[in-house]
C-alpha cells in the first residue's frame, strides 16, 4: 500500500499495488490542490517513514512580471550582475528560476520589483532565466512566468567565439575580465619602459667612453710629434 498526504490535511489517498511505485493522479490543479505533499508506504505491518516533501506550485494566477539584467545580459566571467522581477503590481515575494536549476531562488520583494544579485559570475551562470511573483498568504499560487531572459557571460570556455583558439589561450580567456586585461596592459608597458631606460643608459654610457677614447688619442698624437723633433 502506499499513502499520499498533503501537509495540513487530515485526509489522504491510500493506493494498493504489488509494484515498487504508485501514481496518484491529479485531474485538475486548483488552489485547494496545491501545497506540500509526502508519501509513505506499508510493507507487511510496518509503515515507512515519509518521503521528502514536494511542492506542488499551480502558475498562470497572476499577470507575468519581467524580468531584465543589469548592467546588461552580455557580462564578462568575473563581474556582477543583477537580474530584476518587476511587476505592475505589488507583491511581496519572488522567484527566479533558471532553466534546467535544480531549485529556484526566492526573497522578498520590495514593492513592484525584486533584485537577484549574482557576484562573480562563471560560465555556470549562462543559460535562460525566467521569475514569478507571488502573496505571502498564497506561497503555491504564482504568477505566469516572465519572458525568458537569457544571461550571456562572455570570456568562459563555452563561448562560441573561443572555440577556434588553441586550448591555452582559451583557458587563459575563461578568467579574464577587463580589469585584468588594463593590469596586463600596464605592467607590459612598464617593463618596456624598462627596457628603453636600460637601452638609453648602455648608449650613453658607449658614446662618452667613446668620445673619451677620441680625446685621448688627440692628446697623445702632439707629444708624439714634440717627441720626434727633439730626437732629430
Amino acid at each position: 500500500m502506499y499513502r499520499l498526504r498533503k501537509e495540513g490535511s487530515s485526509q489522504y489517498t491510500d493506493i494498493h499495488t504489488a509494484g515498487r511505485e504508485a501514481e496518484f493522479p491529479i485531474s485538475s490543479v486548483m488552489p485547494n490542490t496545491t501545497g506540500s505533499y509526502h508519501c509513505l508506504y506499508k510493507h507487511q505491518s510496518r509503515w515507512s517513514r515519509p518521503s521528502e516533501p514536494l511542492n506542488l506550485v499551480m502558475t498562470g494566477w497572476y499577470e507575468k512580471p519581467s524580468l531584465s539584467a543589469m548592467p546588461s545580459p552580455e557580462v564578462f566571467s568575473g563581474e556582477n550582475v543583477t537580474l530584476r522581477c518587476q511587476s505592475q503590481q505589488w507583491f511581496e515575494i519572488y522567484v527566479l528560476y533558471k532553466e534546467g536549476g535544480a531549485n529556484p531562488s526566492q526573497i522578498s520583494g520590495s514593492w513592484y520589483k525584486a533584485d537577484f544579485h549574482i557576484p562573480e559570475v562563471t560560465a555556470a551562470h549562462g543559460g535562460s532565466y525566467r521569475c514569478y511573483s507571488l502573496h505571502s498568504d498564497g506561497p503555491y499560487e504564482w504568477s505566469a512566468p516572465s519572458d525568458p531572459l537569457e544571461l550571456r557571460v562572455r570570456g568562459a570556455t563555452d563561448d562560441p567565439q573561443l572555440s577556434s583558439q588553441p586550448q591555452g589561450s582559451a583557458d587563459s580567456t575563461a578568467n579574464a575580465s577587463p580589469q585584468s586585461y588594463t593590469v596586463g596592459n600596464l605592467i607590459r608597458l612598464g617593463l618596456a619602459g624598462l627596457v628603453l631606460i636600460i637601452l638609453g643608459v648602455v648608449l650613453a654610457e658607449a658614446w662618452h667612453s667613446q668620445r673619451r677614447h677620441q680625446e685621448a688619442t688627440q692628446k697623445s698624437l702632439p707629444e708624439q710629434s714634440s717627441r720626434a723633433k727633439e730626437q732629430g
